[in-house]
C-alpha cells in the first residue's frame, strides 16, 4: 500500500477475499485500496462490509465517515465517527 500498488492490491485482497469472505481485515484493505484509487463507491461496499462482519472495527467506521465527509454527506459521516468511538470504548 505504501508503495502506490493499488492496483495489485486490489487484485491479491480480492482474490483473498474470496478464499475468505468473512475476514473483516480483508475487505478494510481492499476498501482502504479502492478509495486510494478513487474508486469510492467501492470502497465503501468494502468498509460496510468490513463493520458487519466486525463491529468493533474501529477503522472501518472511521474509514466510512472519512469518505462520507469528502463526499459533504456530515449526517451520516458524524454516525460513523461515533460508531468508531463508541467501539473503540469497549
Amino acid at each position: 500500500y505504501q508503495q502506490g500498488r493499488l492496483s495489485e492490491i486490489v487484485a491479491q485482497e480480492s482474490r483473498l477475499l474470496k478464499a475468505f469472505p468473512k475476514a473483516p481485515a480483508i475487505a478494510l484493505i481492499l476498501g482502504a485500496a479502492h478509495a486510494g484509487l478513487g474508486a469510492i463507491e467501492a470502497a465503501m461496499r468494502q468498509f460496510h462490509r468490513a463493520v458487519k462482519l466486525n463491529p468493533l472495527l474501529t477503522d472501518g467506521y472511521n474509514n466510512l465517515g472519512v469518505l462520507l465527509n469528502d463526499q459533504n454527506h456530515i449526517a451520516p459521516a458524524v454516525k460513523c465517527f461515533a460508531r468508531a468511538l463508541m467501539a473503540n470504548a469497549t
